[in-house]
């Protein structure tokens, strides 16, 4: 079974259910063929809190959609010691949501989905800085929002 931490902090707050994450963090462990189970933590924040810990954690000084924080970090997610191990958190930033589903011309469920994905995706090793990695995990993301959304 899959441990899921789920808070959203912010004043008006979207509807988005826990039942919603677990299909999506399901659905991506299928598709990845990861047999353990894991623990991890989705936060949704506004655009202050993001924006501070993109410049505590990365140095940028700006909002961002998605930051994953892994707590395995460097090592794939075939090399989960133990059962139930802790990955690490997810935090995304719901008014970036609001603004790219209306940029990408989709729904704010499906923007949110796409960067869950892609923070899942980092905390089960995927990487996208050089093309290669970029395209691999492009693919992911992809696959798994086509099982999600059939």
């Amino acid at each position: 079974m899959i441990e899921i931490n789920f808070d959203i902090k912010l004043k008006n707050k979207p509807s988005l259910s826990k039942h919603y994450i677990e299909k999506i963090i399901n659905q991506s462990k299928k598709i990845l063929k990861i047999k353990k189970d894991f623990e991890i933590s989705v936060i949704i924040v506004g655009d202050t809190k993001i924006r501070s810990l993109n410049k505590k954690y990365r140095n940028k000084d700006q909002v961002t959609d998605v930051l994953s924080f892994s707590q395995i970090e460097g090592y794939k997610i075939t090399r989960i010691s133990k059962e139930n191990q802790y990955l690490g958190d997810i935090f995304i930033s719901y008014p970036q949501v609001v603004r790219q589903s209306k940029k990408f011309g989709h729904s704010d469920k499906k923007e949110f989905t796409i960067l869950l994905i892609h923070g899942l995706l980092h905390l089960f090793g995927y990487d996208h800085e050089k093309d290669k990695d970029y395209n691999k995990m492009k693919q992911k993301e992809q696959e798994i929002l086509n099982k999600i959304y059939d």
